[in-house]
């Protein structure tokens, strides 16, 4: 009998040693040899199953998982193993059920924490995430990776200063990885600190010259906050010129193209971004816009009725519909009702209240343009459209 056993931890030994060297083929035939001596081994069962699983054939895997815990209830890798493979198979029920069955044998296991936590936050359960990488920390203090998970938990909870401390402290500890300072300035533009943001972007890219995301957040800053055109020109480029099925690289170069007025060139960024995702609204919106202003009318109409089908509180989706009623169908009804609908949405949208005004205006329905202007000047009284209108119905007034 102690031949036996000798013999079973001589081929357990083995079989670890061929599996961690990937000989999978030779590892198998290793443990497949301890069961014909001690079919109950629930290493063996578990150390087969994560070949099977490396196979891609989860099903023989999870029969062996399943065998090892019938074997030995109290053994925390095979409850592991199975939750994984339920998480891949994003059965996330069964997954949660062994990760905390894996957890309660092991409370310390840092890998098993880790994995749970990795769970917890795929499904946006940041606080339970939280729990987990925390426990994780206290283990492996030095772990970089683990710090910036706890980051990304507090970006998802809104707690953005506390984001900055923990993508930091993955910094301090491992300053190589481009994801971390790209992270750390999408936190600080949301803290709007523009500047320790573009300083961050430009850090990424220092380490992953190939980061178009990074590439189209600098044009964004430069765009929206430096106000320097040709500067974010080059970065929305750079970005679409590492990816072109970078969606949100095409429609910020559509939007650079609105501004110059080239509406060919906008048509053709907008169609590209709207064909990689034909659901996003503001790509559908802005592609409608371009069509609009060059004018391809019908287009525009069936652009934004999509619009509206797939973000019902796009305002200015409604606006725009508004105006199409009433400067090119000529029918100012349908107008007004985009209009109102575009206020429902917003009771805050000054230009809302403008175009209700100008589309009264010009059916000498003086008494509504009137209130209605001067609705759309208490959000903007420095606005010159706003103004001029204001004027020319008080005229019509007196």
């Amino acid at each position: 009998m102690s031949n036996e056993i000798s013999k079973e931890e001589e081929l357990i030994s083995e079989g670890l040693s061929h599996s961690k060297a990937q000989l999978f083929d030779l590892a198998k035939e290793a443990f497949l040899k301890v069961l014909e001596i001690n079919p109950q081994n629930a290493m063996a069962h578990n150390e087969l199953g994560l070949i099977y699983a490396y196979s891609n054939r989860s099903d023989k895997a999870i029969t062996c998982f399943e065998s090892a815990i019938q074997y030995d209830d109290r053994f925390f890798k095979p409850y592991n193993n199975l939750a994984l493979i339920y998480k891949n198979e994003k059965d996330y029920p069964k997954a949660l059920e062994y990760f905390s069955k894996a957890i309660s044998l092991a409370p310390a296991n840092y890998q098993i924490l880790n994995n749970f936590g990795e769970l917890y936050l795929s499904l946006g359960r940041y606080d339970d995430a939280l729990g987990c990488f925390l426990k994780s920390a206290a283990i492996k203090t030095e772990d970089s990776l683990i710090y910036f998970k706890i980051a990304t938990c507090y970006y998802g909870k809104q707690m953005l200063n506390d984001a900055v401390i923990y993508f930091e402290k993955a910094i301090s500890l491992n300053d190589k990885v481009a994801e971390y300072y790209s992270e750390l300035g999408r936190a600080y533009y949301k803290l709007k600190n523009v500047d320790k943001a573009k300083e961050n972007l430009e850090k990424s890219i220092d380490i992953n010259p190939e980061n178009e995301w990074a590439y189209s957040n600098l044009g964004n800053i430069y765009f929206y906050h430096y106000d320097k055109l040709d500067v974010a020109y080059e970065y929305y480029k750079k970005a679409y010129f590492l990816n072109p099925n970078y969606g949100w690289a095409s429609y910020n170069l559509g939007n650079i193209m609105i501004i110059k007025n080239n509406y060919e060139d906008a048509l053709k960024y907008y169609s590209q971004a709207y064909e990689i995702n034909p659901n996003n609204s503001l790509f559908m919106n802005e592609l409608a816009r371009a069509n609009y202003k060059s004018g391809n009318v019908d287009e525009a109409l069936e652009l934004w009725q999509k619009t509206i089908a797939v973000d019902s509180s796009n305002e200015w989706a409604y606006s725009n519909l508004g105006n199409l009623y009433l400067h090119q169908k000529k029918d100012p009804a349908k107008a007004i009702e985009y209009y109102t609908k575009a206020l429902a949405i917003n009771p805050n949208n000054g230009w809302a209240y403008y175009n209700l005004a100008n589309t009264y205006y010009h059916q000498n329905d003086i008494q509504n343009a009137k209130s209605f202007i001067i609705k759309a000047l208490e959000f903007s009284n420095d606005n010159d459209h706003f103004k001029l209108l204001h004027n020319k119905i008080t005229e019509k007034d007196e």
